[in-house]
């Protein structure tokens, strides 16, 4: 069955990531307490793998910066990747 799901709630973004990390425990407050991450959660309940995004989503605040999430991450993931690669590459030029 193919079921079109809401927006998510409060204007929130989703951002893939991975299920795991280490946040801050100013973070973990905030995933506690606020109660837009708790309606995110509960908008996630029927997503395929919502720790894919839930974590990552509240996390990034590049994406979605009107949260004001503590502890968040504030920069631009693919620019970050992108520099990092390029940096890999070039290591490996020199070492050649």
């Amino acid at each position: 069955m193919n079921k079109t799901h809401s927006p998510p709630p409060h204007d929130i973004d989703i951002v893939r990531g991975s299920a795991y990390g280490i946040f801050s425990r100013k973070f973990v407050e905030f995933i506690l307490n606020d109660h837009r991450a708790k309606d995110l959660l509960e908008w996630s309940r029927d997503t395929y793998s919502p720790d894919e995004h839930y974590w990552a989503t509240l996390h990034h605040t590049y994406t979605n910066p009107h949260l004001h999430t503590p502890g968040g991450y504030s920069g631009n993931v693919l620019r970050s990747m992108t520099r990092r690669l390029a940096t890999a590459n070039r290591s490996r030029d020199q070492q050649v």
